[in-house]
């Protein structure tokens, strides 16, 4: 675990451990599990450690390395920290040590954000376990797998867009009512 973190802390790829996750521990049902959930643990012990630095020790650094970045991204989680989250981590896309960072100066209180890494980061961490351990699965089930957590994220970014774009409307909706109100 504690390589893994350190592994995942300094911006290496979290798949690349829950792969090995999966390889040392694969072969039954519960290996892949072990190996998942270690995996999970590892991921989220760098995201605590790069959080950490970010928020106590690397604040002015960072601020000036990401700019208005860290502005947006504060803005884009602060509504709602935990689904956000969950969110960016579902999506395959960013840097992990640079979302982690970027939190890590952010005002999102750090267990909305660890909560929602470690939701987020199962879904991938258990494909990744399921390749590394070699347990073969018939072709049809895993593209099932793949399709049903596409699905999933696909569900819940939609989700989570419509009703970020729903207090977007709300917000603007309220600045056009005191724009009138105040020039009456």
């Amino acid at each position: 675990l504690l390589m893994g973190g350190l592994f995942t802390a300094i911006g290496l790829p979290r798949q690349i451990i829950a792969f090995l996750g999966g390889y040392a521990f694969g072969t039954t049902v519960f290996g892949v599990v072990l190996g998942t959930l270690l995996g999970a643990l590892a991921a989220l012990l760098g995201c605590v450690l790069s959080f950490v630095y970010a928020r106590f020790f690397g604040k002015s650094l960072l601020h000036a390395r990401l700019g208005e970045r860290a502005g947006r991204f504060d803005r884009f989680i602060h509504d709602h920290p935990f689904s956000m989250t969950v969110l960016i981590r579902l999506l395959p896309v960013g840097s992990n040590l640079l979302t982690n960072l970027a939190a890590g100066i952010s005002s999102i209180r750090p267990a909305h954000f660890f909560f929602g890494s470690l939701i987020g980061y199962l879904p991938q961490t258990l494909v990744f376990a399921l390749v590394g351990s070699g347990v073969h699965i018939a072709p049809m089930l895993k593209l099932a797998l793949a399709i049903a957590l596409f699905l999933v994220s696909m569900a819940l970014g939609m989700y989570l867009y419509r009703r970020r774009q729903g207090s977007a409307l709300d917000e603007t909706l309220e600045e056009a009512l005191v724009e009138d109100a105040a020039r009456r």
